[in-house]
């Protein structure tokens, strides 16, 4: 995502998002781009097909915080840098389920496009 009007996405002013679907989690992070480039677009639907069954509840967190932990001992010439999402729970979505379509809609969940976050399923 960019601003849609400029070619600042040229000088990095962009956001590629990465959607990964494991363990009853929906999560999306940055992919590529300028984590600097922010953008107030909410997420307006997200439509799940072929979960299975009806979840219980869908919890919402955003990842407010992010830490680089050091991987590695002071001996050692090389060190990694791992970068951690600490994400923290602010709330539960409502949602709709056709068992005939076996779709999930989660209608405003109020997720920011730009930003890290995850949607836990429970069953």
């Amino acid at each position: 995502m960019d601003d849609g009007a400029s070619f600042e996405f040229q000088q990095g002013k962009y956001r590629l998002r990465r959607f990964e679907f494991t363990d009853s989690k929906l999560v999306s992070t940055l992919e590529e781009g300028s984590a600097a480039y922010t953008e107030d677009t909410l997420i307006e639907r997200v439509v799940i097909v072929g979960l299975g069954a009806e979840p219980t509840k869908v919890i919402k967190s955003s990842a407010a915080v992010r830490r680089r932990i050091v991987v590695g001992h002071a001996c050692v010439v090389s060190l990694s840098c791992v970068c951690v999402h600490v994400f923290q729970v602010v709330g539960t979505v409502s949602f709709r389920y056709n068992a005939a379509t076996d779709v999930l809609t989660l209608r405003k969940p109020s997720l920011l496009a730009s930003e890290d976050w995850e949607l836990r399923f429970e069953f």
